[in-house]
């Protein structure tokens, strides 16, 4: 273990008297001493057992950490009345357990967050025993086997007592302890806890896995993928990190959606839309649905009959973008155009594009029409050659039967 002497003598002439240099002996061997209880026995604070690679003590308030605080979206550590220890592991040598000490005794600004994540702060140590601080949105695990590879992912290997980061292309060894949980929205830290080693210990290696449709799952993936989903329904003030309060968030969840949505074996009997949608009845299939007297089928069918619809709306469009990419089909797209340059003049209004494609041929090609708001009407045609082509502005003619231009002259022809 790498201990850094805590109260070093100052033996020069004018150094220190002999009752002073027997008491700083002193408080060195008890500092000793604190530092091997704590690594051993996990220290106070809820440190937990003898697990390595933690968080050892800090500053404490009301029987909890309390050496970190929020600053806009920044995270301060502060050691400089009580020092932050922390333990961070390397495996194993010749003679036993390879732990690194080092002390944070000093005020700072360590970690600046993105808004609106949840962040997992932590501190890494050097070859040289320089610590520098960094933050992931990852949730690092503790874990015998390597999860799926995600960069900047990390989690501590509890067989080989190591801590992995993937780098894009590997797992990298790396002296990295995790230390709290930080909560942002857009402006602020929300909420900071400190991170608890012994719940983030996954346990595949003891209960085993799941086999779903001819596939394996590790056990805490499925746990995990439902304590997401059943967070975003329950609500942070239900999902918290005590497992009795969040285990009872779970089982009300499912319960209350038991009652909302259908299971697969159910049968629904003439379940029935609201009175304006004329009562439309569900069935086997579309075939015998009483809600028209011809039933159109969701492919392949033909309406008959006058439709009649009472507006036509879609997304916006993007003419530049269809003008250089084959969409796959012909037909009519209608939707907003703003802010659309035409003539070197941004312009905005409703755009009308007409797709026109075939089998085996990779052209783009159709029609553009723009009807801009108080100016006029343009058009452009798709060439063969896969580039936009100049916009025209469509001339029209008043009730005088004048020809009218952009420029406002008009042109009658007797």
């Amino acid at each position: 273990m790498a201990y850094k002497e805590k109260y070093p003598l100052d033996i020069t002439p004018q150094g220190d008297t002999v009752p002073e240099s027997i008491q700083k002996n002193r408080n060195e061997i008890l500092n000793v001493a604190q530092n091997m209880e704590l690594k051993a026995g996990g220290g106070s604070s809820g440190g937990g057992g003898g697990l390595r690679n933690r968080l050892l003590s800090g500053k404490v308030s009301n029987g909890e950490f309390s050496f970190l605080t929020g600053d806009n979206l920044s995270v301060m550590i502060d050691g400089s009345q009580t020092p932050v220890l922390l333990s961070f592991a390397d495996g194993f040598n010749d003679f036993g357990a390879v732990d690194y000490i080092a002390t944070i005794n000093r005020k700072q600004s360590a970690w600046s967050l993105p808004a609106n994540s949840t962040s997992y702060l932590y501190v890494e140590r050097s070859a040289s025993g320089g610590l520098t601080y960094g933050s992931t949105t990852l949730e690092p695990l503790r874990q015998p086997n390597a999860p799926e590879a995600a960069t900047d992912k990390m989690y501590y290997n509890t067989t080989s007592e190591k801590m992995y980061v993937y780098t894009g292309t590997y797992w990298k060894n790396t002296l990295r302890v995790v230390v709290a949980i930080a909560v942002t929205d857009a402006t602020r830290v929300k909420s900071i806890k400190y991170y608890d080693p012994n719940v983030n210990t996954a346990t595949d290696a003891v209960i085993g896995k799941r086999t779903v449709d001819g596939k394996d799952y590790a056990l805490t993936e499925i746990l995990n993928a439902l304590a997401d989903t059943i967070k975003k329904i329950a609500g942070d003030d239900t999902f918290t990190t005590n497992p009795t309060t969040t285990l009872k968030a779970i089982s009300q969840t499912i319960k209350d959606l038991e009652n909302i949505y259908y299971k697969k074996t159910d049968t629904v009997n003439e379940a029935k839309h609201a009175t304006n949608a004329d009562e439309a009845k569900h069935a086997a299939s579309a075939d015998t649905a009483k809600n028209a007297e011809a039933c159109v089928k969701k492919s392949g069918d033909t309406m008959t009959g006058t439709l009649k619809v009472p507006g036509i709306t879609n997304d916006p469009l993007d003419f530049n973008k269809m003008s250089n990419t084959r969409v796959g089909y012909s037909g009519m797209l209608v939707g907003e155009v703003n802010g659309y340059t035409v003539w070197g003049k941004q312009r905005w209004g409703m755009g009308v594009a007409f797709p026109w494609t075939f089998d085996g041929d990779q052209r783009v090609l159709g029609a553009q029409l723009y009807f801009v708001n108080s100016d006029g009407a343009y058009i452009r045609f798709d060439t063969n050659s896969n580039t936009m082509g100049a916009w025209q502005r469509i001339a029209t003619f008043d009730e005088n039967n004048n020809l009218l231009f952009p420029n406002g002259a008009k042109l009658r022809v007797e």
